[in-house]
């Protein structure tokens, strides 16, 4: 299952990087923000996105609220959106 997710995820960041529109000469910035942190599903998600990363060469930010709070969610993606993430 874990192995699942991070084919998912890694086949996700790929897309996200393929499908961008920024110079090829930067270092492309992928996030994923979880309904929530800290729980085994979820950290499953970060590794597998790390290791993605390192494989693709983008750097990988994942970041969440600590609690299920949709408006926090929200200030987190739109904050990630300012830093120029993709």
């Amino acid at each position: 299952m874990l192995s699942q997710l991070r084919k998912v995820l890694a086949a996700s960041a790929l897309s996200l990087v393929v499908a961008t529109a920024a110079h090829a000469a930067d270092k492309h910035k992928v996030a994923f923000v979880p309904q929530l942190i800290g729980i085994p599903y979820f950290n499953a998600m970060e590794a597998g996105g790390n290791r993605a990363a390192k494989d693709l060469g983008v750097d990988f930010v994942y970041s969440g609220p600590v609690d299920t709070n949709p408006v926090d969610q929200l200030q987190i993606v739109q904050n990630l959106i300012d830093q120029g993430v993709e």
